[in-house]
């Protein structure tokens, strides 16, 4: 099989591009438009597949035929961002994917997190698609060092958000974790605007780190936390959860909820030992299963079906 990436993403393409090569018996190739958004020449004419980004999403045969590309391959559009729940719990489509909907019949729909929400508002929404696919996003965890949690110090939970305007905000349920932290006077350390060097190093101090109750879905975050050893937190819908356990058994995230929130935070404070425990198992579980040649091989895998 060969694969085409085209268009943004371009570093983790890149990344993903070259574990394909080097673990999987299918081939892997870049290509990406420029500044002027003409497509550049494709490194070959007749991939099997190509996996497009919003930015190249409006790609036409023409397009394809400029770039070099004579077969009529299985295209692919791979977005990141998925629609959200409010404190309703009713589910909104992000705009991205309202868009392409209404132009492209012929897209199959790849998310690195997400395929729940599209399938579960698939009626509604996503007409047009009819192949929904979980993959994981191509972040190679396996040479972060793990924290050490230092004894007697007082229970941190820590959270990372992409900008100020988002804290106390119900984007990730933040607010709830504010209301959780009033109540159980446990240290919250909320994270935004700083480097990612710094970021790391203030998740690695927590004991327990939280990612979202909005999406059903891991974000890299999440993962970065359990590939340092912290517990992380976060609301994952069973299949998704089910989709993990592929690449190993026993996915270690806590699952909480709005409703669970409050009461799982209170257990690890009353046993911060058996938060150093998951920790651990976050650890390992990252560091055993979420490598770049399973990476790798569980994306061949996902995409051979579609052929």
């Amino acid at each position: 099989m060969k694969i085409l990436f085209i268009g943004g993403e371009k570093d983790n393409f890149i990344k993903l591009a070259k574990w394909v090569n080097n673990y999987t018996d299918h081939s892997a190739y870049i290509c990406e438009k420029n500044t002027d958004e003409i497509p550049e020449q494709a490194p070959i004419s007749d991939p099997d597949i190509e996996i497009v980004t919003q930015n190249c999403a409006y790609m036409e045969r023409n397009d394809e035929l400029g770039m070099g590309i004579k077969s009529k391959p299985i295209r692919v559009l791979y977005l990141l961002g998925a629609p959200l729940r409010n404190r309703l719990g009713v589910g909104y489509m992000d705009w991205r994917i309202k868009t392409f909907t209404k132009y492209f019949a012929s897209y199959t729909p790849l998310d690195a997190e997400s395929y729940v929400y599209w399938s579960e508002y698939r009626k509604d929404f996503v007409r047009w698609f009819d192949a929904v696919l979980w993959l994981p996003y191509p972040d190679d965890v396996t040479g972060k060092d793990k924290a050490v949690i230092a004894p007697n110090k007082e229970f941190t939970v820590a959270t990372a958000l992409s900008q100020r305007a988002m804290v106390g905000a119900y984007s990730k349920q933040t607010d709830l974790l504010i209301e959780a932290q009033r109540e159980l006077k446990f240290k919250l350390d909320i994270i935004h605007s700083v480097s990612r060097d710094e970021c790391w190093d203030r998740i690695k101090k927590a004991y327990l780190y939280f990612g979202n109750m909005n999406r059903g879905a891991v974000s890299v975050s999440e993962k970065e936390a359990m590939s340092f050893g912290i517990a992380a937190m976060s609301w994952i819908r069973d299949e998704e959860k089910q989709a993990y356990e592929k690449m190993g058994k026993d996915f270690p995230l806590i699952n909480v909820t709005p409703e669970t929130l409050k009461n799982t935070i209170k257990f690890y404070m009353d046993n911060p030992e058996l938060c150093v425990s998951k920790g651990q198992e976050c650890f390992n579980w990252m560091h055993n299963n979420y490598t770049p040649e399973k990476i790798a091989n569980y994306w061949c895998d996902e995409l051979k079906k579609l052929i």
